[in-house]
């Protein structure tokens, strides 16, 4: 798919690895951190079907935008709190 399709305030923001994700959160604002309302850490498994992924940056960071009919609940589990 051409990635100019999908808005990016549109897609999840997600990390490769925890060690990046809490790096992420580490350098976010204490106002940025208050307004997001981030309060978990979650790991899972992405597949194909479940949607499209920007590709991976050097930071670990990447934008996923979910399938309409995709039902990610069952892919993910909370690992550890803010």
């Amino acid at each position: 798919m051409d990635d100019h399709q999908y808005c990016a305030r549109c897609g999840i923001s997600l990390f490769d690895t925890l060690a990046g994700a809490r790096r992420a959160y580490e350098d976010l604002s204490p106002y940025t951190k208050t307004k997001l309302g981030y309060s978990h850490v979650a790991q899972g498994i992405l597949n194909e079907p479940d949607g499209w992924m920007k590709p991976v940056g050097k930071n670990g960071h990447f934008s996923f935008f979910e399938s309409m009919d995709a039902d990610l609940t069952n892919n993910f589990i909370i690992i550890e709190q803010l």
